[in-house]
């Protein structure tokens, strides 16, 4: 099984800007791993796979917000570099479970 979990303190951000991305990992051998963006409609990218809009709105009040992204799921990785296996995405604000997201869609 592979897991992670990501926690950041996060104050809302410029609203002119409401795509501005949190977080990356990007790995020199396999690219784009994960993105944390979105600010007024939050989204999570993972390997290619897409949380979509969650409708999480970290910008409408400009507070200071605790942000975790947790992920996990059983598999193996394949020839190709891709990942077999369905995982889990899941998002708390302010230490609430907002969203549970199983096997994110593939990016376009």
């Amino acid at each position: 099984k592979e897991e992670f979990t990501v926690m950041l303190w996060i104050k809302g951000l410029d609203t002119s800007r409401p795509n501005q991305g949190l977080l990356q990992y990007i790995s020199a051998q396999k690219g784009l791993q994960l993105q944390v963006y979105n600010t007024e409609n939050l989204e999570v990218e993972l390997m290619g796979k897409k949380t979509g809009p969650t409708g999480i709105n970290l910008n409408s009040d400009l507070a200071w917000h605790h942000l975790v992204v947790s992920w996990s799921r059983n598999g193996t990785w394949l020839n190709d570099n891709t990942y077999q296996a369905a995982g889990e995405v899941r998002i708390y604000v302010d230490c609430v479970q907002k969203i549970i997201e199983e096997e994110p869609r593939s990016g376009q």
